[in-house]
């Protein structure tokens, strides 16, 4: 038996005044391999999904650069990537 989990993820990139923001999306999705990966040992629990959860977004939103949209570009397409693999 096999768990795979899929979270879709929403959030805003403020710029530096806190006057404007960009909405974002992307899902994240991982299975019971990566958990135990992440994890370093062979069962998990709900803490270590917590955590390769914590790590998958860190890896997506890493990648901001700023608020400027040629800063975040590299951000959006992997965002959109993300949905488009999720729903084919």
């Amino acid at each position: 038996m096999c768990h795979n989990w899929y979270y879709l993820i929403n959030g805003k990139i403020i710029n530096d005044e806190g006057t404007r923001y960009r909405p974002f999306r992307f899902v994240v999705w991982f299975d019971v391999y990566d958990v135990m990966e992440n994890a370093g040992k062979d069962s998990y629990n709900k803490k270590d999904i917590a955590e390769c959860l914590d790590t998958m977004i860190f890896c997506y939103t890493d990648m901001i650069r700023g608020y400027e949209p040629e800063q975040c570009r590299e951000f959006f397409e992997q965002c959109n990537q993300s949905i488009e693999n999720y729903n084919k």
